[in-house]
């Protein structure tokens, strides 16, 4: 599996801790990354939207498949890669964020590289204080 072979390659490169965030009709995908993984993996299962967004704002990375988790994650300002299929639109479905990119399925043996650039780049300015 492409996500599992890039995560494997980020974690070893960059010392990351990898968990996987499962929603309502993920079951399957995650086993099967779970066993493309080599076993089982710390699971974050249907978290609340305020939940799932605190967590992916704090990621050091985020790699998923063209998703609403994927695209909420780019706009988190998460390092996110985006692996997407031929259905996809990249011109109009790319991810949007200061540290968000993607790729075709096709090329995804550049994955881990293109993650680790992705996580390297600078953010940008943050907002603090209260908003009206």
């Amino acid at each position: 599996q492409a996500l599992a072979g890039i995560a494997r390659d980020f974690r070893r490169e960059e010392g990351a801790r990898l968990f996987l965030i499962q929603g309502p009709a993920d079951p399957e995908a995650a086993r099967g990354f779970e066993g493309a993984w080599g076993g089982p993996l710390p699971l974050v299962e249907a978290p609340p939207a305020e939940v799932l967004g605190a967590i992916l704002a704090e990621c050091s990375a985020y790699l998923g498949c063209d998703s609403g988790v994927s695209h909420l994650a780019a706009l988190c300002g998460a390092p996110a890669l985006v692996l997407m299929g031929p259905a996809s639109e990249p011109g109009r479905w790319r991810p949007i964020g200061p540290r968000a990119d993607w790729l075709p399925w096709e090329q995804a043996e550049r994955g881990a590289a293109r993650l680790r650039e992705l996580a390297r780049r600078d953010p940008g300015p943050t907002v603090t204080g209260d908003i009206p």
